[in-house]
């Protein structure tokens, strides 16, 4: 009985780890996450023949408990999400990831089904539903994560409104940190239209359209922060009327424990 026993629990443990290696195998996961896999089951090995790579080469090769840090950096138009983008992704070896010229980027690819959609009015922006946006935004991430290792992201100007983040919840990881830039709709607006000689934008040059962007951000930001709090995101409100070096300092504080909470180390990154 016993024999009987031993050989049933051996099958057990033998049918469970072949559905490990098909399941791994038909997921296209990679080789290190089938042994992350099969640390789960009773079979015997030796632990000297199991070899974790010193550094994760492809997105697919990741263990549980590794994953991206994602940072997002929200705000009105005029805020100066760009320009603080740009300094924390130099900063801290930052994938910088903006929504609004990802959209018009794939708005100009023939391959994409953005390209097929409509220009918002004055605008050379796509009007992409929430759902699509959401997903578009994920794949882009997936894709640096599997193919160039790139692990840290800072996503500007997503999500736009709390119907986004509810998607992003449906399909995606979790954010280590969500930084919100707000100024007075004035400020913002002298920004928008000082820059819109060199944007490339036509709606900057428009001060009714301008101001119909800021009051539409103004009703939708709340929802929207409301519910990423809701979702046990960590949302910090940073007021950016003040000087740039004022700002960055902060920002630098938020991103530098953000990263160290999250054991996220990209390459040359300086602190």
């Amino acid at each position: 009985m016993d024999t009987m026993l031993s050989l049933g629990h051996r099958f057990n443990i033998v049918s469970h780890s072949a559905k490990t290696i098909w399941l791994s195998f038909s997921l296209g996961i990679g080789f290190h996450h089938l042994w992350c896999a099969l640390q789960k089951t009773d079979r015997p090995r030796k632990t000297s023949q199991v070899r974790v790579p010193p550094k994760v080469q492809d997105y697919r090769g990741l263990c549980k408990g590794q994953k991206p840090l994602i940072i997002l950096i929200l705000g009105a138009p005029g805020v100066g999400k760009g320009t603080q983008s740009a300094y924390l992704a130099s900063t801290f070896g930052l994938t910088h990831l903006s929504y609004g010229d990802l959209m018009r980027k794939l708005s100009d690819d023939r391959a994409s089904v953005v390209s097929t959609l409509p220009l918002k009015e004055g605008s050379k922006s796509p009007s992409v539903p929430d759902d699509l946006g959401a997903l578009l935004v994920w794949k882009e991430i997936e894709q640096g994560m599997r193919n160039d290792n790139k692990m840290a992201w800072l996503v500007d100007g997503f999500p736009r409104n709390h119907r986004q983040v509810t998607r992003w919840m449906e399909q995606a990881v979790s954010v280590q940190l969500v930084i919100y830039l707000f100024a007075p709709m004035s400020v913002s607006a002298s920004r928008i239209s000082g820059r819109a000689s060199g944007s490339g934008r036509p709606e900057d040059g428009d001060q009714d359209v301008t101001f119909d962007r800021l009051l539409r951000h103004r009703q939708e930001s709340e929802p929207m922060l409301a519910k990423l709090e809701d979702q046990g995101f960590q949302v910090k409100r940073i007021n950016s009327d003040r000087g740039l070096v004022e700002v960055q300092e902060e920002l630098h504080t938020l991103v530098k424990v953000s990263r160290m909470r999250a054991g996220t180390q990209a390459e040359g990154a300086p602190y």
